[in-house]
């Protein structure tokens, strides 16, 4: 829902907009759950690393993907070893998002023994 008005009303993007409304939903599991804090950003970090290197190799099989599939003028046109920088955005707020989900999900804490 916050994805289509920030897209929709607001004229963001949807790729920017999907990646606000990943970062919002990781902010609020922050709040929810401070302990989870080195989840969530190492679940981003692994996901956002893993996901920029598949691309690369993607990017071997298909090296003209980026000019066919992505219209660079309407995104930042940033692009890192020819990886356009909203993907590996969008990979690390998909990793903090979806890391931590299950233990918030389920009410699962860590227990001091």
């Amino acid at each position: 829902m916050v994805n289509f008005l920030l897209f929709k009303l607001l004229g963001i993007n949807s790729q920017y907009a999907l990646i606000a409304v990943l970062v919002l939903a990781a902010i609020f599991i922050l709040v929810r759950r401070k302990d989870l804090f080195m989840d969530v950003i190492g679940s981003g970090l692994c996901f956002g690393v893993l996901y920029f290197f598949l691309f690369l190799v993607y990017l071997q099989f298909f090296p003209g993907v980026i000019n066919s599939w992505y219209k660079l003028s309407n995104i930042s046109g940033v692009l890192i070893l020819g990886v356009p920088l909203e993907e590996p955005l969008f990979a690390f707020g998909f990793g903090m998002v979806a890391g931590p989900l299950y233990e918030v999900w389920q009410g699962y804490r860590l227990k001091k023994i």
